[in-house]
């Protein structure tokens, strides 16, 4: 990290939050599968997608590649359920992971998927991914 990008805070045990772009992105750095941290998450999250004032985009990054976690069922189901909150608020959500069997699957599980008004796209590099974010600001 830089001197110039904002400091990462630890919002629960192995993730790590940081507010990007002077708070227009978020970044979350996830380095545990354990239920307990991806639901304190995904309870952080909802709170603030709840609080989002459209029609500012909701911008998201989710690096699972700096740790090698892996996305679990557990983890997908709960994105699913993140997927439909607020479809009045638009904007994209970045999975940077590792390129493997599991991330191709995610990868096209998503490609099929119905139009969602916030686009769901993976990532294998953490500065493509905010270059995405970036062009809806």
């Amino acid at each position: 990290m830089s001197e110039s990008e904002p400091q990462e805070w630890e919002l629960t045990r192995g993730i790590w939050l940081q507010l990007l772009d002077e708070g227009a992105i978020l970044a979350v750095r996830i380095a545990t599968i354990e239920r307990p941290a991806v639901d304190c998450l995904s309870r952080w999250l909802e709170a603030r997608l709840n609080a989002w004032e459209p029609p500012q985009p909701w911008l998201v990054m989710y690096d699972f590649k700096t740790s090698g976690a892996m996305l679990t069922p557990y983890m997908r189901r709960r994105i699913d359920e993140f997927v439909r909150l607020r479809p009045d608020v638009s904007g994209r959500s970045a999975f940077v992971m590792r390129r493997d069997a599991a991330t191709a699957l995610f990868e096209i599980s998503q490609a099929g998927g119905p139009t969602r008004v916030r686009t769901l796209r993976v990532w294998f590099d953490r500065q493509q991914a905010l270059a995405w974010l970036r062009e809806l600001l």
